[in-house]
Formats: structure tokens, sequence, C-alpha cells
């Protein structure tokens, strides 16, 4: 895939970063980058925003050629779903995690929260949160995924724990 990312030439899908797109050119099909740091470093936040980016240039480029959507899939061994939502919304509306948590949220928040909401809805994004995933099921579900889902990218959270 040829793509222009912000003005940058991209092959490949790009994560959404351009110094890292440039230094990389893109993810590709036969990719395997492990992100890497010590522990509350951002590596999750880093992966999800990776993975929104991504599925977001897919579904554009989907919607520009007629064709179905490559997915990304999430598989995360240590975070719930419902927290990787959460910090998708908080990404993408700019609300803070912890106000959505302790619902604490004005009407201006409320309005971001639903409008991020119904974005987030439509692209094609699937979160595991399977705990203590051995990797032969990784595999089986990442196939099942490619299957029925047409997937383009996984993410896996925390690949220290696969049995």
């Amino acid at each position: 895939i040829n793509a222009e990312y912000m003005g940058h030439k991209v092959n490949g899908v790009p994560t959404g970063f351009v110094e890292l797109d440039n230094y990389i050119g893109g993810m590709h099909p036969s990719d395997l980058i492990i992100i890497a740091a010590r522990p509350s470093m951002g590596k999750t936040s880093l992966a999800v925003n990776i993975g929104l980016n991504a599925a977001d240039r897919l579904l554009g480029e989907s919607k520009a050629s007629k064709e179905k959507p490559k997915s990304v899939g999430i598989f995360s061994l240590e975070m719930s779903a419902e927290q990787i939502v959460t910090r998708m919304l908080s990404m993408r509306s700019k609300v803070r995690g912890t106000k959505i948590r302790l619902c604490s949220i004005g009407k201006e928040d409320f309005v971001a929260l639903s409008r991020e909401s119904s974005y987030l809805n439509e692209l094609p994004i699937f979160i595991d949160d399977t705990a203590a995933l051995s990797i032969s099921a990784l595999r089986t579900k990442a196939r099942r995924l490619r299957r029925q889902h047409n997937l383009g990218l996984i993410i896996v959270d925390c690949p220290c724990t696969l049995r």
C-alpha cells in the first residue's frame, strides 16, 4: 500500500506518528514490532494509539476503495476491554480518564464523549481481554478474526504473560 499521510509518503499502514513512520516506513504484514520499556512508561497507551490510528486509516481506505475494511485486533492480557475503551475515549475526546471513571463529567465533556463513542463504534477494532491466554489460543483467535473480519493488524499488550 502506498499511502500519503500528513504530507509524508508511508509505505505500509501508518502508525499515526510521523517521526516513527519516517523511521520504519509504516507497518507491514511481515513486521513484528515490540514496544519495550520500564513499567508505567506508556507502552499500552502508545499501542492503543497506534491501533486507533491504524483502524481509522484502514476504514478510510476501505471507504475509498469500497472494499471490506481490514480490522485491528487488540489482545490485552493485563487490562479489561472496558479499561481499554475508556482509554480510547479519553484519548479521542481529550477528557481525562479519571473524570470518566469517577463520572464527574460536565455537559461539554459529555458531548465530546458521545461524539467520540459514535466514532469508535464505526472503527473496525476488536478487543479480546481473555486472561492467561496461551500462544495457540491467541493464534486461533487471530485466525478467526482474519477469516471473519479481514484482520490487518494484531496488537498484543503484555505478551510476557502469554503461556
